[in-house]
């Protein structure tokens, strides 16, 4: 027995092509989505660091004990709002350069490797981040009101004499990450 094909059976040569070619043309869209993707990937790789660093500077500056280290906290070395010496409380004034005309009344910088390490901002090339802390108000010696400090970790690192308003403009920086917190009195 022969079986006989119709005509209406299977897709035309014209059809396959035009399949194709459909085909194709969604191919080359989704390829062209590949490097938004790892754009946005990579942003939000740096923006998670930078999250995981500023958690770093906080609990650093937290569990420093002002009596050590000179007054810096001892993992990244930045200076502490006041050092204890002989039972006697000292505030630190350490500032960085003018933001804007207003004072700071103690901040200090630092970069920070790739690997959580505290790193100069002086060497080239830059540290792959900076961070900032800028004490926002300090007790008067005896005072019992609590210390407000500002943090800041931005991407790339700026260098030793950026401005605080440096620090978080978008326009000389990729991106930056920033907290307040509030530690006790001494």
């Amino acid at each position: 027995m022969k079986r006989l094909l119709s005509k209406s059976a299977g897709f035309s040569l014209t059809e396959v092509v035009i399949a194709i070619g459909i085909a194709s043309f969604a191919l080359v869209a989704l390829m062209a989505l590949i490097p938004v993707g790892m754009t946005a990937n990579r942003s939000s790789a740096e923006e998670l660091h930078a999250s995981h660093l500023l958690s770093l500077v906080a609990a650093d500056l937290r569990n420093t004990d002002p009596r050590l280290n000179g007054g810096k906290s001892l993992f990244l070395g930045l200076q502490l709002p006041y050092q204890i010496s002989s039972g006697q409380i000292a505030f630190n004034t350490v500032t960085l350069p003018g933001d804007l005309g207003v004072p700071v009344p103690s901040a200090c910088t630092t970069g920070l490797d790739g690997f959580d390490n505290s790193a100069s901002l002086g060497a080239l090339p830059h540290p792959a981040f900076q961070a900032t802390v800028v004490y926002l108000s300090t007790p008067g010696t005896g005072g019992t009101s609590p210390i407000h400090a500002r943090l800041i970790v931005n991407w790339p690192a700026l260098g030793p004499n950026a401005t605080i308003a440096d620090l978080t403009d978008t326009a000389k920086v990729k991106g930056y990450v920033e907290t307040y917190v509030t530690y006790p009195a001494p």
